[in-house]
C-alpha cells in the first residue's frame, strides 16, 4: 500500500509538472545540481536564450546584490544566487553591478518558476 501510494505520488507529480509552456519544460529538463558551485555562466549557456529580461536585484539597506532574475514571455521566471563572491564586489552605492563579472561568479541557487504554479530549486553546497 505504501508503495502504491508514493508510486502514485510521482506519477501525479510528474504529470502536474509538464506544462503548455515549452520554455518551462525546456529549463525543468536541466539538471540543476550540475551547475551548482560553478560559474553562473555555465548555466545561462544551457538554458533558452529568449529571454525578455535579465537583471540583478540587490537588497535595499546594504545595497549588495542579492539576485540574478530572468524572465521569459510567458511566465517562465529563474532566480540565481551566489553564496561568495570573488570576482565582483557586491556592493554598491549606487545599486549598479556589473552582470560580466556576475556571471564569473559560482552558482550557489538556482529556482524555476511559473506564474501559474510553483516550481524546481536547487541549492549547491
Amino acid at each position: 500500500m505504501k508503495y502504491l501510494l508514493i508510486l502514485g505520488l510521482i506519477v501525479c507529480n510528474s504529470a502536474y509538472s509538464q506544462t503548455s509552456d515549452t520554455i518551462y519544460n525546456k529549463i525543468k529538463s536541466i539538471n540543476f545540481y550540475n551547475y551548482t558551485n560553478k560559474p553562473v555562466d555555465s548555466f545561462l549557456a544551457v538554458i533558452p536564450q529568449g529571454y525578455s529580461r535579465i537583471k540583478l536585484y540587490g537588497h535595499s539597506a546594504s545595497n549588495k546584490v542579492r539576485y540574478l532574475a530572468i524572465q521569459y514571455p510567458g511566465g517562465s521566471h529563474i532566480v540565481i544566487k551566489v553564496k561568495k563572491y570573488i570576482h565582483m564586489n557586491p556592493i554598491d552605492a549606487n545599486r549598479v553591478w556589473d552582470l560580466n563579472l556576475y556571471r564569473k561568479e559560482q552558482l550557489h541557487y538556482v529556482q524555476l518558476t511559473h506564474w501559474d504554479f510553483a516550481g524546481e530549486s536547487a541549492v549547491g553546497d
